[in-house]
């Protein structure tokens, strides 16, 4: 932490920079303290009570921001840190570079997690919208989904399915309500991310 503090003072303009062992001697120790910034060093085999740290922080301090520096960044504890109220998650092991760039980017409003997660929470997040979206349209929905995106008219794919074109207006509806999208440009998008062929089941 002491090497933290000067390289806190050689990169931001800092009126007052304090250090202690706990939130609550900080308020103890300085009652009139209102930081823009507070970090907070925590223990891996520790996580529930660093949750509760965070909080207690987050009551005290409610303008600041919070960034947590932990021993090691595995998806699920820093993901529990933001969900908590931390503004950014940072390893003891980073450079000088990343720390300027996550204390820079919480400083404004953004929040930071280390550059290691940013594949893995990517990889995540899109198996799971992958996941969510196909699983909203039926077999039908998903076929006549696919036929719309290749900018057959509804009548013709009415007397393909040996449907009223009626019927294909009211899919349609009902596949733009369940992937929550308005146009055919965000049709064929979802369409073209989940690789769904006009193939009947």
């Amino acid at each position: 932490m002491e090497g933290l503090g000067h390289l806190l003072k050689d990169h931001f303009e800092i009126s007052n920079l304090w250090r202690t062992t706990s939130v609550g001697a900080l308020r103890a120790e300085y009652p009139d303290a209102y930081p823009d910034l507070v970090i907070i060093g925590v223990s891996k085999i520790l996580h529930e009570n660093n949750l509760a740290v965070l909080a207690t922080a987050k009551t005290f301090f409610p303008d600041a921001k919070l960034i947590v520096i932990g021993e090691h960044a595995s998806l699920s504890s820093v993901l529990d840190f933001l969900r908590s109220g931390a503004n950014g998650y940072l390893t003891y092991f980073i450079g000088q570079d990343e720390f300027v760039q996550c204390i820079s980017l919480v400083l404004r409003g953004k929040r930071y997690v280390p550059s290691e997660l940013l594949p893995v929470m990517i990889s995540q997040k899109d198996g799971f919208l992958q996941k969510k979206q196909t699983t909203r349209l039926t077999e039908r929905e998903r076929y006549i989904a696919g036929l719309l995106c290749q900018d057959r008219r509804a009548g013709e794919i009415a007397k393909t399915l040996g449907v009223k074109a009626t019927t294909i207006f009211a899919t349609k509806r009902i596949i733009f309500r369940k992937l929550k999208i308005d146009t055919m440009l965000e049709l064929k998008k979802v369409h073209e991310e989940l690789h769904v062929d006009p193939v009947l089941a």
